[in-house]
């Protein structure tokens, strides 16, 4: 705008000097003067503001007929008068009308500048998008083939027919899969009252041995209940774990694992999702582990009694040994010297030792061998004597 009233004002200025030269060679030059500058003020800012030129070079013509006293109507009938006028006219209107269409011109080319930027901007943020979706569905498509995988591997692992070593195996996949620093598998017993300790790894101490149902955690209540992997919330006392989830056993609650000093992290939707198949394919495999004990290897145990032949009682061991070195779990031993009927015993021991606890018996020697899992050994002496009372009581009953 501040262009524009400069050069009106020379534009003024020139018509005063003109003017104030009437009788000079300044004067006879002035038409080409004002040719030049309708031309460039038309081309420049179209037909509007190059009226200016035209109408000041019309008015200087007639401001010099008039202070030179000629008529003004012979004036407008001289035709060369006319001629310059037509000739100022049609710089005027073809150099405005060209740059007025130029303008357009390049106005519709800059909105079709700025349309073809939007475009870009739209097909980029789209393109971005559609990156980042890519990117997302890439990285969902690796973790469902890593979850597949894993839970391929979880099942693998598990893939046995002998209980214990599925305890084992589930285990060690938990412990993987987690990274806790505390995983406990209680049994719960028959009368559904008490929770015995089945099998654990605990990186800072102990836990404890046996619960009574009444005074467990919280966590554990519900979960027997709800029969679900549950996370604890602030309802939970203090002693319930991070985690538990209940393992069925043909279609019963039998154990619940526990986990417990667990880092945040961990406790994703995928690891809760895993856990839960990983407890309801072992409580699957569990199920089809004693069914296939009781039917295949009968044989391994005196029949109809829960107490291992020799041979069999050994393996139980060896893996209670395995559990020692590889999840620092212990694990009681004693020996007592009894000959008698073996049902008998086997009453008399259901009725001392906990579901979780193994007998063995050697006939040759007439020795029994009793295992209790994840116990301190230094325990051993005081079941021991118990047992030890029972049937020496027992003995001098049928005596």
């Amino acid at each position: 705008m501040f262009l524009k009233l400069l050069e009106i004002f020379l534009v003024t200025g020139l018509l005063y000097v003109a003017i104030q030269f009437e009788n000079t060679l300044i004067y006879e030059l002035m038409p080409f003067v004002w040719i030049v500058f309708i031309v460039l003020f038309s081309l420049r800012y179209g037909l509007y503001v190059g009226t200016i030129p035209f109408v000041a070079a019309c008015v200087h013509f007639f401001v010099h007929s008039y202070l030179r006293e000629e008529e003004m109507l012979e004036v407008m009938r001289n035709p060369v008068n006319l001629s310059l006028f037509g000739v100022y006219f049609l710089l005027y209107f073809i150099c405005g009308s060209y740059s007025l269409s130029q303008k357009d011109r390049y106005t519709d080319i800059v909105h079709r500048y700025e349309e073809t930027v939007e475009e870009r901007d739209e097909i980029d943020s789209t393109l971005n998008e559609a990156m980042k979706t890519t990117e997302q569905l890439k990285n969902r498509l690796l973790e469902n083939r890593n979850s597949l995988s894993s839970i391929y591997e979880m099942m693998s692992a598990m893939n046995h027919t002998e209980p214990e070593l599925i305890f084992n195996e589930a285990m060690t996949v938990i412990r993987e899969q987690f990274q806790a620093e505390q995983i406990s598998i209680y049994y719960l017993s028959e009368h559904g009252d008490s929770l015995r300790m089945k099998l654990r790894w605990n990186k800072d101490g102990d836990s404890p041995q046996t619960l009574f149902l009444n005074d467990s955690p919280s966590l554990f209540q519900k979960v027997i209940h709800k029969e679900q992997v549950l996370l604890r919330n602030s309802d939970d006392d203090e002693g319930s774990p991070t985690i538990a989830g209940p393992i069925l056993v043909a279609g019963k609650v039998r154990y619940i694992c526990s986990i417990d000093s667990v880092d945040l992290m961990q406790l994703t939707k995928y690891n809760i999702h895993w856990l839960n198949t990983c407890l309801n394919w072992m409580g699957n495999r569990l199920s089809f582990a004693y069914q296939y004990d009781r039917e295949i290897n009968r044989d391994e145990r005196y029949l109809g009694t829960n107490i291992y032949k020799e041979a069999s009682f050994l393996k139980r061991l060896e893996i209670e040994k395995e559990r020692l070195e590889s999840l620092q779990q212990p694990y009681a031993l004693f020996e007592i010297n009894w000959q008698g009927d073996i049902r008998s015993l086997d009453l008399i021991l259901n009725r001392v030792l906990r579901e979780i606890d193994i007998t063995g018996y050697d006939e040759t020697n007439n020795r029994l061998s009793v295992l209790l899992p994840a116990t301190d050994p230094k325990f051993s002496e005081t079941v021991k004597n118990r047992v030890d009372v029972r049937l020496r009581v027992k003995e001098t009953t049928w005596n």
